[in-house]
Order: structure tokens, then sequence, then C-alpha cells
């Protein structure tokens, strides 16, 4: 019974792993291993749920006999019980499906972590090509500015090293 994985259709977006865990503690159900959300509107998510330990209980048995003699293999679960809100939950086998859901979770994190490394790389580009304008325009003033000082002259032939150039006066 603990490879028993249950689908949560039309979960509110504001009901994270840790409501969705705690709500299947505090009614007896199990220990939530993972939550996997496939988000289906705006307001709206539907849920993969997979358990680490399932509860032995009569709970737990009307539960899954619910889950298991109803003709789409569907049962509620109330979550709220001062409002009687409630989630549909279905059985569910589709484990492939999940292996692909958490392959594409981590390939949406790594591309997310890419585009940051990129944006950062860019932003360093742009900030090192201003720093490299900058140090163009000082050493071109500052060769202008040795090259019309009384000093320097075209009958002086005196070899000014060019480190001497960027020195500050």
């Amino acid at each position: 019974m603990n490879t028993l994985t249950l689908y949560i259709t039309r979960a509110p977006l504001y009901h994270n792993k840790q409501f969705i865990t705690e709500t299947f503690l505090s009614s007896r159900i199990g220990i939530v291993s993972e939550v996997i959300f496939i988000k289906q509107t705006d307001f709206y998510s539907d849920a993969i749920v997979l358990f680490e330990r399932w509860f032995i209980n009569s709970y737990v048995d009307t539960f899954i006999y619910q889950l298991d003699s109803c003709v789409n293999k569907t049962t509620q679960l109330i979550y709220n019980d001062s409002t009687r809100h409630y989630w549909n939950i279905h059985i569910y086998n589709n484990t492939a499906h999940i292996q692909t859901i958490r392959d594409n979770i981590i390939l949406t994190e790594r591309v997310r972590s890419l585009t940051l490394e990129l944006q950062f790389l860019r932003q360093k580009a742009d900030n090192d090509k201003h720093i490299l304008s900058f140090i163009e325009d000082l050493a071109f003033r500052r060769i202008v500015r040795h090259y019309n000082s009384p000093t320097s002259s075209p009958t002086n032939t005196k070899f000014t090293p060019i480190e001497t150039l960027f020195d500050e006066d």
C-alpha cells in the first residue's frame, strides 16, 4: 500500500507542499514524501502526492475503499472542517509521468539557473566594457596631454615608456 500515489485536482495555489503534507498527516492518512504541482490555471493547480508511509487505521481503510469502489476512482478529502472545503482525490498510476515531471522540474531549475548566470555575465561584461572604455578614454587623454606638453616636441626624440603615460600628474 505504500506505493499508492494520489492525485489532487483543483487545489488552490496557496495550498503549498507543507499544507498538503500537514493535511494528510492530521487526517491520519500517512506521511507525504513528495508533492509535485502541475499548474492548471491562475487560481488552481493539480498535485501528485507521493507517500513515504501510509498509516494503518480504520480511516485509511475507509479512504482506500472509497477510492477503489468508486467508478472513477475518486473520493473527497476535507481539508477545512469549518468551511467543509475539500479536494477531489484520485488514484494516480502513471509513474512514468511522475519521472517526466521530475525531469522537467530539474530542467526548468537548470534553465533558470543558467539564465541567471547569463544575466550576471552580461552585466559583468557591460561593466567591464564601461571600465575598458573609461581606461581607453583616460589613456587617450593622457597621451594627448603628454604630446601637447611643452616638453614634447617633434625635435624631442626622447623615448617615453608607455607606463609613465598612465601615472597620475
